[in-house]
């Protein structure tokens, strides 16, 4: 078991979660979705577990947020949709947990978007 956090857009909410980490169907249940994928930030060993298919989903029941972090001292913004797990990646790829910190995440990385905002966002890739 892994303490891992989660961002939750519909509750805007950030919080610690416990897992197990090598039970994927906790991960898909955490997520509240059928597929996800990861994308490195920070010090390439955190990553942002993502709904693979959550901004395709552009409905009134989807939420979205703007993701921020550093790359190379520049900023980087994306805007995510639906639940999202952080999680650190060891050397031979499998989940740990994360290196930054929740008050990090908190004050640093996330701005809840206005419904509306992020599926005008989500529109383009339908």
């Amino acid at each position: 078991m892994k303490s891992v956090i989660l961002i939750n857009p519909f509750l805007h909410s950030i919080s610690s979660l416990v897992l197990d980490l090598n039970d994927l169907d906790s991960i898909y249940e955490s997520l509240n979705c059928e597929y996800f994928d990861c994308e490195r930030f920070g010090n390439d060993s955190d990553v942002l577990v993502v709904d693979d298919t959550g901004i395709l989903v552009n409905t009134e029941r989807q939420e979205y947020f703007k993701f921020r972090h550093q790359v190379d001292g520049c900023t980087k913004e994306m805007i995510l949709a639906g639940i999202v797990m952080i999680a650190g990646v060891d050397q031979d790829g499998k989940f740990t947990e994360p290196s930054i910190n929740i008050e990090a995440i908190r004050s640093e990385c996330v701005e809840w978007l206005d419904h509306n905002i992020g599926a005008a966002f989500a529109r383009q890739f339908q």
